[in-house]
Parts: C-alpha cells; structure tokens; sequence
C-alpha cells in the first residue's frame, strides 16, 4: 500500500480526466503559441500531465495543480533553460489564478497538519473552472470498449471481488 504522502502528490483518474477535459486534449503552451515545437502534431499526441508546484516541493496531484502539455514543453519545464522555466511557471500560475480565483501556490503544497487535503480542495474553488467540454469520443479520457474508470479504489475492489465470487 502506498504511503499517505505518495497518494497525495499523484493524479488521481478523476483528476486526470477533469485535467484532459479543462484542457481540451491540448497542450496548454502550444495553444498559446509559447516555443512551438517543429513538429505540430506534438500538440494534440504525446501529452502528459505536468505538476505546476513539483512533486518534489510536495506539489499535489490535483486537478488545481496540473496542466496538459506536450512532451516538448514538459521536457523544457522541467529540464529547460532556467529562464524558460520561470517564464512557463509564472504563465501557469497566472492561468491557474483566472481559472480558480483564489490559487496560490500554497494551496497546492501538501502539508502534513491535513489544511489543505486534496478533499478541501474542491471546496476552496467552488465550481470555478468547472465549466468543461463534452468529452469527445476517441479521446484519452473517454475508456476503451470494456475497460472503465473506477472513481475510488473501493469500486475496483468491488467489482474484482464480485468476479472472483462468480467465477469469472
């Protein structure tokens, strides 16, 4: 079982999926036309969630906290000149804070006295940035034919102990 501190600091399938909806399957860099890469495509394929406050500074996985972003530009956040990164960092924040009125940097941190749990997170916000597009079908938050996002860990356990009763 993952620790308290491990759990808190990734992305939940809720999370994640709220995060491609928000974010319309594209990088959130290439659509503002910050450093393009060469390759266009890089914009709509090769995408993954990046933490705005790091992991490594206890930034947590929620959805307050991530941003879609193409391989290119996640290379460059994390690895980037220094000034591209500051740049970056301070487009996102800026972001973060016409979307969720209110966001700082410290609501984002995990702390250990449970003041800022991922559970208080969406109360902090209210239903700021909640106003998402359909998902489209095909996207990477729509599940393939048979396979389901399980909202809780308690869903799955369910499910696969059912099927372990029936035989299946």
């Amino acid at each position: 079982m993952k620790k308290k501190l491990t759990r808190q600091l990734e992305f939940t399938a809720k999370d994640r999926k709220a995060i491609h909806k928000r974010d319309n399957e594209t990088c959130v860099f290439c659509a503002a036309g910050y450093e393009p890469p060469e390759d266009p495509a890089y914009c709509r394929t090769a995408l993954q969630i990046m933490h705005i406050v790091p992991r490594s500074q206890l930034g947590m996985g929620v959805e307050q906290n991530g941003v879609l972003g193409c391989v290119w530009h996640h290379q460059m956040l994390d690895n980037g000149n220094l000034d591209n990164r500051k740049e970056m960092i301070r487009m996102l924040e800026k972001r973060m804070r016409r979307m969720y009125p209110g966001w700082t940097r410290e609501k984002v941190i995990y702390r250990k006295d449970s003041v800022n749990e991922k559970k208080h997170l969406s109360a902090d916000w209210g239903d700021a940035g909640k106003e998402i597009e359909k998902v489209q079908p095909g996207s990477r938050t729509v599940p393939p034919e048979g396979f389901v996002f399980w909202e809780t860990k308690e869903e799955a356990q369910d499910v696969t102990s059912k099927k372990i009763e029936t035989g299946r």
